[in-house]
């Protein structure tokens, strides 16, 4: 509608210059202005299609003269349609509207409950007919039952006229929780012991997490300061959703490759164990202190533990969890030191853990009551891309009990400086190469009822053999043996014990004799 104007008597039209409006006088002879027809047509036009698209009738004698007034109240009323998760937005009374305008609202009522994400389909609009998306007010898809048989409906057109908001539509109880309760994005916290960190250890950390879920989308890295954090009580990390957690420290270096040692004898892995911890220290600014013979466990699933040095007391036993780092869930290792334990450093009994490409894993000085530093059990895996340095345990320094230890193209493991063998596997299974199994008061490396694939590692200068299986086809290909094993190179016992010793070099003897059957039916073959 537009403004009106006085008819000219001389042309018939409307004419903007005989404003304004004026009365005529009969008694003075005086002619007032001449309205035309347009403004009552118009007028009455705008009056009638307000009530009409706000769902009343016109007035059938024209006596309801508050009808303009319920329209304003009422709205634009639209038949929704009985199409499930769709809204017909419609014009009632053959009124169409030139395009969709942000802020545009309609009412109605549901006649079909939706079972999903709604749609608004628009038609009978000059302009923007189609379908759009209907969603809450806080922007996410409506819901199966947010729109329910009888219920009363406001869409509202949003900002830039692309879809509808549904303010009448409540927020889900998803929603609710997902504001409040998940973490749907990446999220980074500090642990410090100074200054005004989010949490001023790691416990609290953990603590704080067992308010959230964390979504396929969410994850969480503790960003911990330098420092020593010292704790006596068992760190448990245990959160359904800990496979996306990452625990990160700081250090001044790369991590080593490799790890001090002069020998296997007490004195030597005592000497060792002091030199490899101010070696370590050196490094890694980022060190968790565990007492009284505690330590980490993780449940399932577990987390990603960087550039940490993580350290005990030699308190304890394993048997009372004296382990530095318990995993019953797998996890995944970057650049990690483990020193001074009385149990494991680090022992597998469940899952998959991995140490990735181009970092390190380095254990020293620990296992003085386990049966080794560095153990994958149960039926869990340890697959090393990255370098792994076992040294200086005071029992075996790998030790699996039905597990498997398996190398990725890069992946380099090495044990030495162990008071019994470096590599210890019972019922397991060891699938290695490169690297060195030396120095060690026992066998280098020995399987029991395992299988075992060593390639192009030396296991030289052992108290017993370089190789030694019981009952357990190895292949031992390109090996060397230097300096010389006590007992000498490879050693093997029963009719399963069917050694391919092709490639290596001799530097010693080998029990039964090479291409010789002996030893109850062993045989190294070269």
């Amino acid at each position: 509608m537009r403004r009106h104007f006085p008819i000219s008597p001389a042309t018939g039209l409307e004419d903007q210059a005989l404003l304004p409006w004026t009365d005529g006088n009969p008694v003075t002879g005086v002619e007032g202005s001449y309205p035309g027809n347009k403004v009552v047509i118009d007028t009455e036009t705008e009056v009638l299609n307000a009530q009409r698209t706000s769902g009343q009738a016109d007035s059938s004698d024209g006596t309801d003269l508050a009808q303009l007034i319920k329209a304003i109240s009422l709205g634009v009323q639209v038949n929704y349609g009985a199409v499930a998760n769709v809204l017909a937005v419609a014009i009632q009374g053959g009124v169409t509207f030139s395009a969709l305008r942000p802020g545009m609202k309609f009412y109605g009522f549901v006649q079909v409950a939706n079972t999903g994400p709604v749609q608004a389909a628009v038609s009978g609009f000059g302009a923007g007919n189609g379908n759009y998306p209907v969603v809450r007010s806080d922007g996410s898809a409506l819901a199966k039952g947010d729109l329910v048989v009888g219920g009363f409906v406001e869409l509202r057109v949003n900002s830039d006229a692309t879809g509808f908001v549904c303010p009448t539509a409540a927020l889900s109880v998803l929603n609710v929780i997902q504001s409040q309760f998940l973490i749907t994005a990446p999220v980074t916290k500090t642990i410090a012991l100074t200054g005004t960190p989010d949490f001023p250890s790691p416990a609290a950390a953990i603590a704080w997490l067992g308010k959230y879920l964390i979504t396929s989308t969410g994850s969480v890295t503790f960003q911990c300061a330098a420092g020593q954090y010292v704790s006596s009580a068992t760190l448990g990390w245990d959160h359904p959703n800990m496979n996306r957690v990452t625990l990160k420290g700081t250090r001044t270096a790369p991590a080593p490759t490799t790890l001090a040692v002069t020998g296997f004898s007490a004195t030597n892995r005592a000497n060792d164990a002091a030199m490899n911890l101010t070696n370590l220290r050196n490094i890694f600014q980022t060190e968790l202190r565990f007492t009284l013979g505690t330590g980490m466990t993780c449940a399932s699933p577990s987390p990603t533990f960087q550039d940490l040095l993580i350290t005990g007391d030699g308190a304890g036993t394993e048997s009372n969890g004296a382990s530095g780092l318990q995993l019953t869930g797998g996890g995944t290792i970057n650049n990690v030191a483990i020193h001074g334990f009385a149990g494991a450093g680090c022992r597998s009994d469940a899952g998959q853990t991995i140490v990735s490409a181009n970092t390190s894993f380095l254990i020293s000085g620990c296992g003085a009551t386990a049966t080794g530093s560095l153990g994958a059990n149960s039926g869990s895996t340890l697959v090393v891309a990255g370098t792994v340095v076992v040294a200086g345990s005071g029992a075996h320094g790998i030790s699996c009990l039905s597990g498997t230890i398996r190398r990725n193209a890069g992946g380099v493991i090495n044990s030495y400086g162990n008071a019994l063998n470096g590599g210890n596997f019972q019922s397991s299974r060891y699938d290695g190469g490169g690297g060195a199994f030396t120095y060690n008061g026992g066998n280098g490396v020995a399987g029991y009822l395992s299988t075992l694939d060593l390639f192009q590692t030396n296991a030289g200068g052992n108290g017993s053999y370089g190789v030694y299986a019981d009952n357990s086809p190895t292949v031992a290909r390109s090996m060397t043996f230097n300096p010389a094993n006590s007992s000498g190179t490879m050693g093997a016992v029963g009719g399963a014990a069917q050694v391919d010793a092709l490639g290596a070099s001799t530097n010693g003897t080998e029990t039964p004799a090479v291409n010789n059957t002996g030893n109850r039916g062993a045989r190294i073959s070269q």
